[in-house]
């Protein structure tokens, strides 16, 4: 985050439609416009733009529509100042782009025709925060989440397989949304956004290239952790410790602070309500590798 930045510096911000960056989009997804999952199995929700609008309202955040920016990953994370020049603003000094950039929904077949889903499914979900200036934009926040829907975990979703992989990706990638502005101060006192997972933050004495690589080592090498996905590009780790059903998942991501690095541990909140945590033993674990 840009150090001069605060949330309460924003007045009016510009909302453009949620874009999909996942490296194979192969599997639908319902991110803007009519919602077809409406129709399906008898189970309503919402778009993943439906979604961002209703909790920027929550938030008491006003909000205006611009253009879809057209980016690359890179783009967002690393902007040059040609592209920030293409950036829609709207009527708006502040610009908000959402990313889905990963989406996972298991299913299994149970006849020929119907199936169900065998687990959680998740996705992440990135936010960018960019602020007008005269020759174009700057860059001055950006975070990542895992969005999960916990409800659903188990199988309990039964139908034909787009229709349960379209209804499971939606309710991920809202839940990935609220997670993600639950970071943004809210205006309205009387909302609470969302019960934040859990998060311990640790300091290490080392580079983050450093404790990128015990950190990986550990997830793959200990036998207690199953790597759901891992992006080098944040540093970011998402697994669970090795249950079938995929219903423990967590995530760790690296942040630079001077010539040391933040190791910061996210719970998803069903797991310390039950008296799940297992950070104290990843941190011993890495503290191991790293003694290598």
């Amino acid at each position: 985050m840009a150090p001069d930045f605060r949330f309460s510096q924003i007045d009016t911000i510009c909302v453009p439609p949620v874009i999909d960056l996942r490296p194979n989009t192969s599997q639908r997804l319902a991110l803007s416009g009519p919602n077809p999952s409406n129709h399906f199995l008898g189970v309503s929700h919402v778009t993943a733009d439906e979604a961002l609008a209703n909790w920027f309202k929550h938030l008491g955040y006003k909000t205006v529509r611009c253009s879809q920016a057209d980016a690359t990953l890179d783009d967002l994370k690393t902007p040059s100042a040609a592209w920030m020049r293409t950036l829609d603003f709207g009527d708006s000094r502040w610009l908000f782009i959402v990313a889905v950039e990963y989406v996972s929904t298991p299913y299994g077949n149970l006849s020929r025709i119907l199936g169900a889903s065998t687990g959680l499914s998740h996705a992440v979900v990135s936010g960018y925060i960019f602020h007008k200036q005269a020759d174009g934009g700057r860059l001055v926040w950006r975070d990542k989440v895992v969005g999960a829907d916990f409800n659903r975990a188990g199988g309990q979703l039964l139908g034909r397989k787009g229709e349960v992989k379209l209804i499971e990706s939606e309710y991920a990638i809202d839940w990935g949304v609220k997670i993600l502005l639950a970071k943004f101060e809210t205006r309205n006192k009387e909302i609470r956004l969302y019960e934040n997972d859990k998060t311990q933050t640790e300091v290490f004495d080392v580079t983050c290239n450093m404790l990128w690589t015990a950190l990986k080592d550990t997830l793959k090498s200990s036998g207690r952790y199953e790597i759901i996905q891992i992006d080098d590009s944040d540093m970011m780790a998402i697994y669970d410790m090795g249950s079938k059903e995929r219903d423990r998942m967590d995530d760790a991501i690296l942040r630079p602070e001077d010539n040391r690095c933040s190791m910061e541990i996210t719970e998803a909140p069903h797991q310390y309500r039950l008296g799940v945590n297992d950070t104290k033993s990843l941190s011993q674990r890495v503290h191991a590798a790293l003694s290598k």
